[in-house]
């Protein structure tokens, strides 16, 4: 509360003394103070720094002081540990073991301490089948020798051998099956020339599917081997070339059911009926099945006629001549009897290219034109022309136009005095300090009122306190009704 608050004031006039501290750097600091109440605070000063040692929590200046531990890897087993370090930050590298000579089979590149596992590679064969196989060789140097049979036309050659170890053997080809014609006992390999006699003819009676020889022996029983012909025979076993099957069917060519496979006439031919088979045709046969092209049709045969039909075989009397003449009904000179347009036609019209009604299509002037006026035809315009008929964006309008102005119209070109200054203060006309002349809120109003929020008649909305708060206590409880007298004692 200002020091020279007046109760009676509306309008705050800028002179109120606010009493308080005015030290910029004090924790007590007040923007609003105008008179020094003599009790600034001074802040506390400290290391601010939470990850300093000496971090300083009521601290609220900080002076600079602040001290912090060397970091590094505290872990005395790491190879980056360092003995110095107070905080380890994270960064140790663990040791890892392993071989750490690189001319060694099983250098670990990874490895950063050397565990004596380091082995040194001996070349030589490895493969313990082989006559020079070397016990002590870790690497094989592909120079395994293997014995075995190296003669390529020997039954048993070994490709893989590299010495001779005098096993090969030589085979005998021939036939070595016990039941061919031609077999071999002395063959160790079968040559695949094993012959089997027999009958090879599987038409024949006696057909003996193993045999590959025909030895002439084959039997035949001759008829109709085929089930569907009228003179299959059941028992044959080879078609008869003098009594072959019969297959019943129409034979003849001409017929419209011919059949291909028919070697026999059953007689059952259908010889076609020709005519016109086109019912757009005039001459249509509807009992017709084979088309001999005798249709005729009828139309305009006249190729000077209008409706003349290419087509058409018969003049049937409709064809219509071509009149020639003007065909389009608004022009000046239609001619309702004409059926083609010959390009005649002439139109009347305002024929001034300047003119605002200008038509293309007239062929001769009929006085109608409108001369183009030029102007502002927007009659909210300061410059409306009522006799433009051509809009020439001339158009002015009158308004603020005065940027800073609170009607400012930014649409105005000719300011017409109507600008209204911008007053700030408080429009509110609840508030104590109601400014009417002031257009302009600039969230000064001040609301009086209760601002204790313990008491029943507390205002949220107000911003200073009057002195009008009101605690409604409810009224204390009647004290407890005293208890019943105790009934009379009975009667003697």
């Amino acid at each position: 509360t200002a020091l020279n608050y007046n109760s009676s004031a509306f309008v705050d006039d800028g002179s109120c003394d606010v009493v308080g501290c005015t030290q910029s750097n004090a924790t007590n600091y007040n923007v609003k103070a105008t008179v020094d109440a003599g009790n600034c605070t001074a802040p506390r000063e400290g290391c601010l720094s939470t990850v300093a040692l000496n971090y300083n929590s009521n601290a609220e200046v900080d002076d600079g002081t602040c001290e912090y531990a060397v970091e590094g890897c505290t872990d005395s087993s790491a190879i980056n540990f360092e003995s110095l370090a107070e905080e380890d930050d994270g960064s140790c590298i663990a040791s890892v073991l392993g071989c750490t000579s690189a001319s060694a089979s099983n250098y670990a590149s990874n490895a950063t301490v050397d565990d004596g596992s380091c082995v040194y590679e001996v070349t030589g064969c490895t493969e313990t089948g082989a006559v020079n196989y070397n016990s002590n060789a870790t690497t094989d140097d592909s120079t395994c020798i293997y014995t075995g049979c190296t003669n390529t036309a020997a039954s048993n050659y070994d490709s893989s051998a590299g010495e001779n170890d005098n096993s090969c053997q030589f085979a005998v080809t021939g036939c070595t099956d016990s039941l061919a014609d031609n077999f071999y006992s002395l063959a160790t390999e079968d040559d695949g020339g094993c012959v089997f006699s027999g009958c090879t003819d599987s038409d024949a009676t006696n057909f003996d599917a193993s045999a590959n020889s025909n030895d002439g022996s084959c039997a035949f029983l001759y008829g109709c081997t085929d089930s569907s012909a009228p003179n299959y025979v059941s028992a044959a076993t080879a078609n008869d070339p003098d009594d072959p099957c019969v297959y019943l069917g129409c034979t003849n060519t001409n017929a419209t059911n011919y059949d291909s496979t028919a070697n026999t006439n059953d007689f059952t031919c259908i010889l076609p009926v020709e005519g016109c088979t086109d019912t757009t045709a005039t001459n249509y046969n509807s009992n017709a099945d084979t088309d001999d092209g005798t249709c005729l049709y009828g139309g305009c045969t006249d190729t000077a006629a209008l409706n003349y039909d290419s087509s058409a075989t018969t003049d049937d009397a409709s064809c219509i001549d071509q009149i020639d003449g003007c065909t389009d009904s608004v022009a000046d000179n239609y001619e309702s009897g004409a059926n083609t347009d010959d390009g005649s036609c002439l139109y009347t019209g305002c024929t001034d290219s300047t003119a605002l009604n200008f038509d293309s299509t007239a062929g001769s002037d009929d006085g109608s034109c409108i001369e183009q006026v030029d102007g502002c035809t927007d009659s909210l315009a300061v410059n409306y022309v009522g006799s433009a008929n051509t809009e020439d964006n001339s158009c002015q309008y009158s308004g603020c136009t005065d940027s800073t102005a609170l009607n400012f119209d930014s649409t105005a070109d000719v300011d017409d005095s109507s600008c209204l200054e911008q007053i700030d203060g408080c429009v509110d006309t609840a508030a104590n300090n109601f400014d009417a002349s002031a257009n302009t809120d600039d969230g000064s109003c001040t609301y009086a009122g209760c601002t204790d929020s313990t008491q029943s008649n507390y205002n949220p909305s107000a911003t200073f306190d009057d002195g009008s708060c009101v605690d409604f206590s409810p009224p204390p409880l009647p004290p407890p009704s005293p208890p019943p007298s105790p009934p009379p004692p009975p009667p003697p």
